[in-house]
């Protein structure tokens, strides 16, 4: 499964190679499509091999999820973020997909809006954390099948997965079958161009590893890839912001 996740044409450009310890066999490298310029990890990870890698992160980064003070801040701080773009599309009663849904911030959000808000997220303990606050789950992963829900969201938020999935063209277009014909998808998404002389200097601050290459990042989007992808499928993309 080495073909471009997008346009699924086979010929790329190798940019470099790099290493990590979480990967299995250590090493992997990116590569552009000459077809249409997404970027990937390649060799593509096998289903099985990806689960275990992603597992493994995961629980790592979750296994103490608390309500610590700085937890709480950083939560708010993207809350904030968030709502500053989807604040002009809520109404009261309006329905709410939230993917990746990660500790529920995004219900908190919500919750002057009496939303009906349903979430997809993989980590168990994060998951029993929104269930106790009356969120109802649809499914571990925007992979599973939720065709019983297309057509029923006026708002999808779908922050920071996007680039972790083996199929990131059938997510967005499951997306669009589960939105309202009015509904709309906030989608967020690390900023992957490469360094240049503007962003180089937040990239040697925040670390390069950090800023570009994470070895759990299947795929590495800029806002012309995910223009090309958005409207493959009938949505009409509409950039918000920009960062590095």
């Amino acid at each position: 499964m080495n073909n471009c996740l997008v346009c699924n044409e086979s010929k790329f450009k190798f940019i470099f190679c790099f290493y990590s310890q979480i990967l299995p066999n250590r090493f992997r490298s990116l590569k552009i499509c000459k077809s249409c310029g997404h970027i990937q990890i390649h060799p593509i990870f096998e289903p099985l091999e990806y689960a275990g890698i992603n597992d493994l992160y995961f629980k790592k980064v979750y296994k103490n999820v608390t309500n610590s003070v700085n937890n709480e801040n950083s939560n708010l701080k993207k809350a904030l973020t968030v709502w500053n773009y989807v604040e002009p599309f809520c109404f009261k009663g309006m329905k709410v997909l939230d993917i990746g849904a990660g500790e529920g911030w995004s219900k908190d959000l919500l919750k002057d809006y009496d939303v009906d808000y349903d979430f997809i997220e993989h980590v168990d303990l994060l998951s029993e954390k929104i269930l106790d606050t009356g969120g109802k789950k649809v499914a571990n992963s925007i992979e599973d099948d939720i065709s019983s829900n297309y057509g029923k969201y006026d708002l999808i938020l779908f922050r920071h997965v996007l680039e972790h999935l083996l199929n990131p063209r059938e997510a967005v277009e499951k997306c669009g079958f589960l939105l309202k014909e009015t509904g709309k998808l906030y989608l967020e998404v690390p900023n992957g161009i490469p360094a240049t002389s503007e962003n180089i200097s937040k990239i040697r601050k925040k670390g390069f590893i950090t800023s570009f290459v994470r070895p759990i990042h299947i795929s590495y989007f800029c806002v012309e890839n995910i223009e090309f992808l958005t409207s493959l499928y009938g949505l009409h993309p509409v950039i918000l912001d920009v960062k590095n």
